[in-house]
């Protein structure tokens, strides 16, 4: 219970921790089932909780939230409803913001590639990075 309550998890990381501590089968069944029953273990709210702070705080974009949601084994239903956390507009100021300051430091010739390819591995879509930097240039 202290293991979820420190920060949200998900079953995966609930399992694992319980396999780690070397607790199988029906014991390991009976743990998760309390902690669904106390609400200690919450997919909806993990996955909500996921996207804020992989958004607000790593400005991770939209795919790579999806993927890592997908690696945490979490449905898709969950993983669609959890992106609504994210408010269009300040997506769009987000990834705004990150180009403008990847391009003042890049300064060589491929400065839009390396730009485009660093939006990309951020997780954004490559329409709205195409998007954006026409704006900038």
């Amino acid at each position: 219970m202290k293991y979820c309550a420190w920060q949200d998890r998900c079953h995966q990381e609930v399992t694992r921790k319980l396999l780690s501590l070397n607790i199988y089968g029906e014991e390991l069944d009976d743990i998760i089932m309390t902690l669904l029953e106390e609400d200690f273990l919450n997919e909806s709210r993990f996955a909500e909780s996921f996207v804020r702070g992989k958004f607000h705080y790593k400005q991770w974009g939209r795919k790579k939230i999806v993927k890592a949601l997908q690696n945490k084994n979490i449905s898709p239903y969950l993983v669609k409803a959890s992106l609504k956390e994210i408010d269009p507009e300040e997506y769009r100021a987000t990834l705004r913001r990150l180009a403008i300051k990847h391009l003042k430091g890049v300064k060589d010739y491929h400065q839009r590639m390396k730009t485009t390819r660093y939006l990309f591995n951020k997780g954004y879509e490559p329409e709205l990075i195409r998007e954006v930097l026409d704006q900038l240039y």
